[in-house]
């Protein structure tokens, strides 16, 4: 009978490690995800922002 245990407890270490790898790499990528839209979304405020302190100092 050929013995199969050592490569099953492996295997199973294995893809316990890899499914949340692959879980923390899913989160990792929509929080930059959502932390990008959120940067731009202050990028665009700020300059939108700058714009009109800018003509209001212009037009004062």
């Amino acid at each position: 009978m050929p013995s199969k245990t050592p490569g099953s407890p492996v295997r199973a270490l294995t893809s316990l490690v890899t499914l949340p790898a692959v879980d923390v790499t899913v989160a990792a990528y929509r929080v930059w995800d959502e932390a990008a839209g959120l940067l731009t979304l202050v990028v665009r405020r700020v300059r939108w922002w700058s714009l009109v302190r800018s003509r209001r100092s212009a037009a004062g």
